[in-house]
């Protein structure tokens, strides 16, 4: 799930916080979509980690990742993929 705040989208797992007095809320659209060749966040569960992936495409499931690391490719659910941020 995305929220658009005005040329800002923010993904499900994603935090932005903004002073109260900051807050302007044009237009707000909902979606769940990931583009693809998208750079993201997979989580590997067995490892709970977060790794560096890329969208391939979207299935029934989830979207269809390639891991950056080691190029396993795995179907991820929403709940395990987040967008990547720059820190």
């Amino acid at each position: 799930m995305t929220i658009e705040l005005e040329s800002r989208t923010l993904h499900a797992n994603e935090e932005m916080k903004i002073p109260e007095n900051q807050i302007n809320i044009r237009s707000l659209e909902v979606t769940n979509d990931f583009a693809m060749n998208e750079k993201v966040m997979g989580f590997w569960k067995l490892e709970k980690k977060w790794y560096n992936a890329t969208v391939l495409e979207k299935t029934k499931s989830g979207y269809k990742v390639v891991f950056a690391d080691d190029n396993l490719v795995r179907v991820l659910g929403l709940q395990n993929l987040r967008q990547k941020t720059s820190r």
